[in-house]
């Protein structure tokens, strides 16, 4: 692949990682009007033009379109292959948004728990936890993305992320997870170690998810 090429799809993955790390981490988000998209300038005074929030309105309407009739998993994959549409921005941004509205203690007053991942890939893996009441929310972010070969994604996700596990912790134990960003749900396997998720069936769609249990999504 060109390097020109490479260096964009890498670009298009840490934006992905970025934006779900500052919805998710405690605190409260900062999202530059019309960041929503890919936005392909320079600081000041570049970034001072008009916001054009029709075409974002009319991008939205049409995502929300598009999952209701082929399910949020098909819409997030067909996003994927083409990234530069910057759809898939947008697709991530709506739908954690939508899950800090929907969810508003646990982010305002929800515990911080760091998750450990064990395996060939740990180094490449953000992954923390969120708990409030029945409430559980997991982030799972991947960085590096040029340094472990993982352009173009996520044709190379099963070969990057296969045999890289994580544990959790007894709180997250014995519950179902479903990504709000694919709507895919997930099941911890029970190991002597304790519950693990493995990397490789999380993260074949997407660079990032978020989970939560099922009983509150």
């Amino acid at each position: 692949m060109h390097l020109e090429r490479r260096l964009q799809q890498a670009g298009f993955l840490n934006s992905l990682a970025q934006t779900l790390l500052k919805a998710a981490s405690p605190g409260i988000p900062d999202f530059y009007q019309g960041s929503e998209v890919w936005d392909i300038s320079l600081a000041n005074p570049d970034n001072r033009r008009p916001v054009e929030y029709h075409a974002r309105k009319a991008m939205l309407q049409d995502l929300d379109a598009r999952e209701e009739k082929d399910g949020a998993e098909a819409t997030a994959r067909a996003l994927m292959c083409v990234p530069e549409s910057a759809g898939i921005k947008m697709w991530v941004t709506s739908r954690l948004l939508r899950f800090r509205r929907a969810q508003p203690d646990l982010f305002a007053h929800g515990s911080y728990s760091v998750l450990r991942s064990k395996g060939p890939r740990n180094r490449n893996l953000i992954a923390f936890g969120r708990a409030m009441r029945g409430q559980r929310m997991i982030a799972l972010v991947g960085r590096f993305f040029a340094e472990i070969d993982a352009i173009p994604y996520p044709d190379r996700a099963l070969g990057i992320w296969k045999e890289t596990t994580f544990r959790l912790p007894a709180e997250f134990a014995g519950l179902r997870y479903r990504d709000i960003l694919t709507g895919r749900v997930f099941e911890p396997i029970s190991t002597s170690m304790g519950a693990t998720l493995t990397l490789h069936e999380v993260l074949d769609v997407m660079p990032v998810a978020l989970l939560t249990n099922v009983e509150t999504a």
